[in-house]
């Protein structure tokens, strides 16, 4: 059985597990505020996005400039939306965050850093889900998606998880969030040994 929490829980988001088990976490949803240049690229939700990534890994802007060899005020500008092109620092701080080639893009014209077949994508497609549990994984705005492949004996199976929520999460819950999951995933990558059966 796969599980994962969050705090303050508000609305229930879905884990599937490639090898049967699912199970529900609960997280805030994230928002932002749109603001558009002429060319209908939105730099305010890119920085956000930043933003929110940067705070689920669990950095600080001062961390992250000194990773980039830049000022922490330039990565305040790119997470405010402050910036009209893509500079060599945006296109580092997104490949410190992981992002793929073409996320920055990607965001700019509206949609999610990861392509098609992301983590979201993959759990969105099973039809045997219930209703209630497809509506879930579907509704609200994602906060974020991760898939983590867990050993087990001499195979390995893959969780995919997919948090949305309904409004905003704050800075705090943020971190929180980000600290829980890197804990399920480092659990699920090094389960405890099992149990000796045999000792008295």
């Amino acid at each position: 059985m796969c599980a994962v929490c969050a705090p303050h829980a508000t609305r229930a988001t879905h884990m599937r597990c490639s090898e049967g088990e699912t199970g529900l976490s609960h997280v805030h949803g994230l928002r932002h505020d749109e603001a558009m240049d002429t060319t209908g690229h939105d730099w305010k939700r890119l920085g956000g996005q930043l933003r929110a990534d940067r705070l689920l890994r669990g950095l600080e802007q001062q961390a992250v400039a000194r990773k980039l060899g830049a000022g922490r005020s330039t990565i305040r500008n790119i997470e405010n939306g402050h910036i009209s092109t893509q500079t060599p620092t945006l296109v580092r701080y997104a490949a410190l965050l992981g992002w793929p080639d073409g996320a920055i893009d990607r965001v700019l014209a509206g949609g999610e850093p990861e392509p098609s077949g992301s983590a979201e994508q993959q759990l969105a497609a099973p039809s045997d889900l219930s209703a209630r549990i497809q509506r879930a994984i579907s509704d609200g705005v994602l906060v974020d998606d991760q898939v983590v492949t867990v050993p087990i004996g001499d195979g390995e199976f893959t969780a995919t998880i997919v948090v949305r929520g309904e409004r905003p999460p704050t800075d705090d819950e943020l971190r929180q969030w980000g600290r829980q999951m890197r804990a399920v995933e480092d659990a699920l990558r090094n389960p405890p040994p099992p149990a000796d059966t045999n000792a008295d």
